[in-house]
């Protein structure tokens, strides 16, 4: 029988009790504010230092991409290091700042603004939000200090248009059928699943200008392997899309 691939996936909270007593176990405490943004910078280090990392700001030089004013970040997940999570959420926040970096280099060297009225290059930066309910106060507090905001759900889905950038790799919500239904956005960087898209977004009606493979290394790591181009992420792979 031929699995059917679904969308959304229906979970669960659940609770930890004592056999005994019956009374609830608290949760482990996340780790201090200090280790999480500790793992989180050393990670981002790693990919900033990368081919990987090289050869995607490359490949948006290269491609002509529709002038953005805000990019939104969906279900990264926690920076938390003591989750099963963290390297992928660490690389997916890593390449939005990259994103964000590129975004907003182009907006300040494509004004006509003098180089001392910062108040008007401020105007042209990009907006820069996420949402994921698995967000912490630490993650909260990490990414405020690089002007990233973190907003409830639907708040991330509301903001988006025409006008917007889109990151959001291998969601475990229908992200890319309430984007196909709400907006044509500027830039889109999000998975490519051969077992459920024989085409990029034509189905929803959406015609795509240009589209390009995520450049790919060995998988959870940034070493090379002789011969073998493994995905990024686990399953399946990263591209792009620009209209």
């Amino acid at each position: 029988m031929r699995r059917i691939q679904r969308p959304l996936t229906i979970g669960h909270y659940g609770l930890t009790c004592d056999r005994e007593t019956g009374e609830i176990v608290p949760e482990k405490p996340p780790p201090a504010l200090p280790e999480i943004q500790a793992g989180f910078r050393e990670k981002q280090a790693e990919w900033e230092a990368s081919d990987c990392c090289r050869e995607f700001k490359q490949i948006l030089a290269s491609v002509d991409i529709p002038k953005v004013k805000n990019l939104v970040g969906l279900a990264f997940h926690s920076l938390r290091p003591d989750t099963g999570h963290f390297q992928n959420s660490a690389r997916q926040h890593s390449i939005y700042l990259t994103l964000r970096d590129f975004f907003n280099s182009r907006a300040t060297n494509s004004s006509n603004v003098s180089n001392n009225d910062d108040a008007s290059k401020n105007n042209n930066l990009v907006e820069c939000i996420v949402q994921d309910p698995a967000y912490i106060e630490a993650d909260e507090k990490i990414l405020a200090e690089e002007d990233i905001k973190v907003v409830e759900d639907p708040h991330a889905f509301l903001q988006i248009d025409d006008d917007s950038a889109i990151i959001s790799v291998y969601p475990n919500v229908p992200v890319k059928e309430i984007v196909a239904d709400i907006a044509r956005p500027a830039f889109i960087l999000w998975c490519y699943d051969s077992r459920r898209e024989e085409t990029s977004w034509t189905k929803c009606s959406v015609s795509v200008n240009s589209t390009f493979s995520f450049p790919v290394r060995a998988r959870f790591s940034f070493k090379k392997q002789s011969g073998t181009n493994l995905m990024f992420w686990p399953v399946p792979i990263p591209f792009c899309l620009t209209r």
